[in-house]
């Protein structure tokens, strides 16, 4: 069994970045991701993000996690937010890549 810590005890992560501070700049052809550990997390991060800015796909599960959607924020930056999915869906994934390797030396 594998053994996580409190969302509370979680290290921060920071990140920074720019493409310039020329009038009229803008952020195309990319988006940053993040991964949160929770439901409640992820829903947190993204009402944030989104406030002000405009949804592209709502939070909800996909085949690699529990919860995830897209959005681009007040500053037309791009957002993908997901939780990181559980040991079922690794499994799963690993069940795939197997797959595609045995088929891929036929």
């Amino acid at each position: 069994m594998k053994a996580t810590k409190p969302a509370q005890q979680t290290r921060l992560n920071y990140f920074m970045a720019s493409d310039g501070c020329e009038e009229g700049s803008s952020f195309n052809g990319f988006s940053l991701s993040r991964s949160v550990p929770t439901d409640v997390e992820a829903d947190r991060v993204f009402a944030a993000l989104s406030d002000g800015g405009e949804v592209k796909m709502p939070l909800g599960k996909t085949f690699w996690s529990p919860r995830f959607g897209m959005l681009t924020d007040r500053f037309g930056l791009g957002w993908m937010i997901g939780v990181v999915a559980s040991q079922h869906y690794s499994n799963a994934l690993d069940a795939i890549d197997e797959r595609r390797r045995t088929i891929s030396k036929k």
